[in-house]
């Protein structure tokens, strides 16, 4: 289901999965990806009911949002991730990175 831009709080892909919402955003930046991104994401979560996000960018991330990442249901994943994936199809290693169970 696509939604219209404004209320969508940024997110630009959502996935459903055995009653999970994620909230993807992504990123093509010439920087690494900063902490107001992930705060945004963080609360978009919240305000609009998502159970996960997850972060996909071409450039990496800042330690700050690594940090603010690591207790919460937000993945991040960057083009090198991606690439990484490639061996396997990316079965085993973006399972890992979406909390497959």
């Amino acid at each position: 289901r696509w939604q219209r831009a404004g209320g969508d709080g940024g997110v630009d892909i959502i996935l459903k999965k055995a009653n999970r919402r994620i909230a993807v955003q992504c990123k093509r930046y010439n920087s690494a990806v900063g902490p107001h991104i992930i705060r945004d994401l963080w609360g978009t979560m919240h305000y609009l009911g998502f159970d996960e996000g997850c972060i996909v960018t071409t450039t990496g991330f800042t330690r700050g949002v690594t940090s603010f990442a690591e207790d919460k249901n937000i993945f991040l994943i960057d083009l090198n991730d991606i690439l990484k994936s490639t061996a396997d199809d990316g079965e085993a290693y973006l399972s890992k990175q979406i909390g497959e169970k």
